[in-house]
C-alpha cells in the first residue's frame, strides 16, 4: 500500500504521544513493505496567494512534506474562528495527491489541516482514516478542559469558548511556528533541551506568571462563530471513511458531541515501538513502604494537584508510602512538599523506564481531562507494574479492575481517588497479586501486532471505497 500520514511534525515542531505513534507506525509499515510518506503543517508565507505542499526533508528515514499556508497551527486555542472557517488561500492539493497516488491517508489530528485537503482526497477517491489522539475540532483548546479546570460537557452555545480562547494571539502563534523552521532555531533546539537550561527557563516562566496579568489581545468573537466552528469540524469528520478511537473514553466523549451513527468507527488501543514484553517476576514479597509513581505534567488537568491533596490527607496512615514524581518540576516550590513522602526526579526518557519501574509498586494516573489513551499506563503494564487509573483515562480499557490494577470513578471531591489509595494502603499485598496477574496476561500490545490489525482495517476501507464507486 501507498500510505500518507498527516501528523503535526517531529520535534521541535511537535512532540508527545501523537508524534511517537505516527512515527513508529510509519516505520513499521515501511518494514512491512509499504510505501509511506509523512505530511505536516508548514510555514506561513503571506506573500503567496495559495496553499501548496512541498518536500521538507527526510527525518527518521521518513520523507516529510509540509503544507505551506495550512490552517492555523494552534494547540492553545482559537480566538478568531473565522480564520478557520474562511480559508484565505487558494489550494492546490490535487496535484500532490494525484502525483503520489496514495491508497490511504491516515490523519492523526485535525489541527491545521485545511478542509479543502479532505475534499481533494475525497474527489480523488482516496480513503481516509482518522485516529482520535485529541479533541481538536470539537474543542479549540484540544482537551475539552475549560478555564474552570473541569471537563467541558456544555460549551453553552459557544459562549464558554469565547472565555476559554480570549487570550489566544493568532499572529503570535503564526510567528512562533515560522521561527521554528529557521536554521538558527533548529541548531539551538538541542541546547535548549539541556536540563540546566530547562530549569532556568522554568524559573523565568514562574517569575513571568507572577508579574504579568493577561489582557485579551484581540476583539471578542461572537459565540455563534464557535458553534459554526464545531459544526464545520463535525461535517469534516463525517466525510472521513473511518474513525479510529484509541479508547472507549475517546469514543464516548466524541459520541456525546456528535452522532457516531453518521460515521464508521472502531476502538483499538495504540502502542509504540518501545513497548515490548518486559514483564519479569519480582522477588519482593512485602515492603515496608509502598512506592507510588506519578509520571507526566504536574498540573490540574493531569490530576497531579488533586493527587497531592489526597495523599497529604493519608500521611498518617499506618502503611508508609512514597511518591516518586517524574516530570518537569521547575515551576513548583519544592519546599511545599514533604521530602519523606515526595521525591522529584525531573523529566524522563523512554530509555529510563526499565530502571524507573524496577523501583515502582504502582503507577498512579489521576487525569481530570478525558485522556484519549495514556501511553504511560501501557508502558508500566509492559514492565509488570499495576496502575491506579482514573475513569477519565483511555488506558483503563486494558485494566481489569481488581485483577491487574484499580479503576476509580473520578469526582470533584476526589472521594474515588482517596478511597482507592486508602484501600491500597490498608491492603498493600494486593499490589503483589496485581503484579502476578499481569505476568499471566497474554501480551498483545506490540507494535507489530497493532500494525497487522491496522493493515486489515486499511484494506477493508480501501475495498469498501472501490465497491462504492
Amino acid at each position: 500500500m501507498n500510505i500518507l500520514h498527516y501528523f503535526l511534525g517531529f520535534p521541535p515542531f511537535h512532540a508527545g504521544g501523537l508524534m511517537i505513534y505516527a512515527k513508529d507506525l510509519a516505520q513499521a509499515q515501511i518494514s512491512s513493505g509499504h510505501k509511506v510518506t509523512m505530511l505536516m503543517p508548514g510555514q506561513t508565507d503571506s506573500q503567496l496567494k495559495e496553499s501548496t505542499i512541498s518536500f521538507y526533508k527526510t527525518i527518521n528515514n521518513l520523507p516529510v512534506y509540509q503544507i505551506i499556508n495550512s490552517s492555523l497551527f494552534s494547540t492553545e486555542g482559537i480566538s478568531k474562528p473565522q480564520t478557520i472557517l474562511q480559508e484565505s488561500f487558494e489550494e492546490n492539493y490535487t496535484h500532490f495527491l494525484s502525483e503520489h497516488a496514495f491508497d490511504l491517508i491516515h490523519i492523526h489530528s485535525l489541527i491545521a489541516l485545511p478542509q479543502s485537503f479532505i475534499h481533494a482526497a475525497k474527489e480523488l477517491q482516496i480513503s481516509c482514516l482518522f485516529t482520535s489522539h485529541d479533541y481538536y475540532g470539537l474543542c479549540p483548546k484540544v482537551t475539552l478542559f475549560d478555564h474552570n479546570d473541569t471537563h467541558c460537557t456544555d460549551y453553552q452555545e459557544g459562549s464558554k469558548c469565547v472565555t476559554c480562547n480570549a487570550f489566544v494571539n493568532h499572529d503570535f502563534l503564526t510567528s512562533k511556528r515560522n521561527k521554528t523552521f529557521s536554521p538558527l532555531y533548529l541548531r539551538s533546539y538541542a541546547l535548549y533541551q539541556h536540563p540546566l537550561i530547562q530549569k532556568r527557563v522554568g524559573f523565568l516562566k514562574k517569575l513571568l506568571r507572577k508579574s504579568n496579568s493577561l489582557q485579551p489581545t484581540q476583539p471578542i468573537p461572537l459565540a455563534q462563530d464557535y458553534v459554526s466552528l464545531r459544526e464545520h469540524y463535525i461535517k469534516l469528520l463525517t466525510q472521513i471513511d473511518m474513525i479510529h478511537f484509541n479508547s472507549s473514553v475517546a469514543q464516548e466523549t466524541y459520541g456525546q458531541l456528535f452522532d457516531l451513527n453518521s460515521v464508521n468507527h472502531f476502538v483499538e488501543a495504540v502502542t509504540h515501538a518501545k513497548i515490548q514484553d518486559h514483564r519479569t517476576q519480582t522477588h519482593k514479597q512485602t515492603k515496608e513502604t509502598v512506592s507510588f509513581a506519578y509520571m507526566g505534567y504536574l498540573d490540574k488537568k493531569k490530576g497531579f494537584i488533586d493527587l497531592v491533596k489526597v495523599l497529604n490527607e493519608l500521611k498518617a496512615h499506618s502503611t508508609p508510602w512514597h511518591l516518586s514524581v517524574y516530570g518537569d518540576y521547575s515551576q513548583l516550590d519544592l519546599n511545599d512538599y514533604d521530602s519523606k513522602h515526595y521525591s522529584f526526579k525531573g523529566s524522563y526518557k523512554l530509555e529510563d523506564l526499565n530502571q524507573i519501574f524496577k523501583s515502582t509498586d504502582m503507577l498512579i494516573i489521576p487525569s481530570k481531562w478525558k485522556e484519549t489513551f495514556g501511553f504511560i499506563g501501557l508502558e508500566a503494564y509492559s514492565h509488570g507494574v499495576p496502575s491506579l487509573v482514573s475513569s477519565n483515562v483511555g488506558f483503563k480499557d486494558i485494566v481489569k479492575h481488581e485483577q491487574i490494577g484499580l479503576i476509580y470513578q473520578d469526582d470533584l471531591l476526589n472521594q474515588g481517588l482517596k478511597s482507592s489509595l486508602a484501600h491500597i494502603l490498608e491492603n498493600p499485598n494486593i499490589l503483589l497479586k496485581f503484579h502476578q496477574n499481569i505476568l499471566k496476561e497474554n501480551f498483545t500490545y506490540t507494535l507489530n501486532e497493532h500494525t497487522l490489525r491496522l493493515e486489515g482495517i486499511y484494506k477493508q476501507i480501501i475495498l469498501e471505497k472501490k465497491r462504492a464507486v
